[in-house]
């Protein structure tokens, strides 16, 4: 299995009570094909939560790019940066194998995507 494939499933894997919680309301709502009103709201609502998607009040809903997320998911890496620099810090990690960890791991999903 390669690396996209792993790190894709590891995404899934980690957001899968999010997923679950999604999949059992929408079976719930038990929406007609072509109404489902319900169903949309809380895709947009939960896509949006998680940065994927923004709503834009002249454009509508529109897809982020990789190069677009706005400024909440922004600082919700900047978060999630700040406890990982300080566990690894903690565990005795120096910066410069932090630094170098992460340029691999990057480089390895930019290749990944591209």
């Amino acid at each position: 299995m390669n690396e996209a494939k792993k790190a894709a499933l590891a995404a899934i894997d980690e957001k899968k009570d999010l997923i679950a919680q999604v999949a059992d309301a929408v079976w719930d709502y038990a929406e007609l094909s072509m109404q489902e009103v319900k169903s949309a709201a809380l895709f947009v609502k939960v896509l949006k939560a998680e940065g994927f998607i923004e709503i834009d009040r002249r454009h509508g809903a529109k897809v982020c790019t990789r190069q677009d997320f706005g400024g909440e998911y922004k600082e919700k890496v900047e978060a999630e940066l700040e406890l990982l620099i300080t566990e690894t810090s903690l565990k005795g990690m120096k910066k410069e194998e932090f630094m170098k960890k992460c340029e691999e791991i990057y480089n390895r999903q930019q290749l990944a995507f591209e």
